[in-house]
């Protein structure tokens, strides 16, 4: 009789701390402490997703970026299939798109992006002018990278009857694989500077964060927190992409 006494008080003992924790499925504080948990998990959504998309920036400018800095090369008077009339016109292009101001290119674009994804303010719409503006400042900086690889090894790659496709994979890109890193690592800087000006036409971010709570709101602290931590994002991304680049630079590994 003892124990059966001591196992019922045990068992409410358990019941009443279930019901203060809200841990038993059946009890009336579950919903809500769903509810509460779900609401959580969707601020949290809403903080990072903005910020994750805006690493499709970076990437589609390379995808977009390197073949046409290939193509650049290419038909250049140096490159391995000179094409002037073709090189000249996507050189143009490509200059007159790197020249236009990326405030002035996001209210260009507005109606395209709008027409595009069905809106031309957020940090999705935003995604459409930062790609288009790196894509021709990657290009030119691969070709800048390509057009430094020594013409020796391409025309040893040549006379042994190598392809155009194998040359410029193994050849062009392989030896320029740390230049391209670079590459990379400068673009990635400027689109830290590109989406923060975003901001200024209801992009998001820390660029919004910076005019809108800390210069429109008078609050300097916000303003030059922004600022700092604008400084050591370019910072660790270039700190990175040199990283990198000194670890698949051919010319050190074979120094060394």
């Amino acid at each position: 009789m003892t124990n059966a006494l001591a196992t019922t008080e045990a068992i409410e003992e358990l019941r009443e701390r279930l019901v203060a924790s809200d841990l038993s499925l059946d009890l009336p504080g579950t919903e809500e402490a769903r509810r509460e948990r779900t609401e959580l998990i969707d601020q949290i959504d809403d903080y990072l997703l903005p910020r994750l998309r805006r690493l499709d920036a970076p990437l589609l400018a390379v995808l977009g970026g390197l073949p046409l800095g290939v193509l650049l090369h290419m038909t250049s008077p140096v490159g391995l299939n000179p094409r002037p009339t073709l090189y000249r016109v996507v050189g143009v292009i490509v200059d007159v798109v790197r020249s236009v101001p990326f405030v002035v290119l996001l209210v260009v674009l507005a109606a395209f992006t709008r027409v595009l994804i069905g809106t031309s303010i957020g940090s999705t719409a935003v995604i459409v002018p930062l790609t288009i503006g790196a894509v021709p400042f990657f290009a030119r900086l691969t070709q800048n990278a390509l057009r430094e690889v020594n013409f020796t090894v391409v025309e040893a790659a040549v006379t042994t009857g190598s392809s155009r496709l194998r040359i410029v994979w193994t050849v062009l890109l392989g030896e320029a694989r740390a230049a391209l890193v670079g590459a990379v690592g400068v673009t990635a800087v400027a689109l830290i500077g590109y989406a923060a000006m975003a901001g200024v036409i209801g992009g998001g971010g820390l660029g919004a964060t910076a005019i809108q709570d800390g210069y429109q709101g008078y609050d300097d602290r916000i303003l030059y927190s922004s600022v700092v931590v604008l400084g050591g994002l370019a910072f660790a991304m270039q700190l990175t992409t040199d990283a990198v680049a000194k670890i698949v630079d051919r010319r050190r590994s074979a120094s060394a």
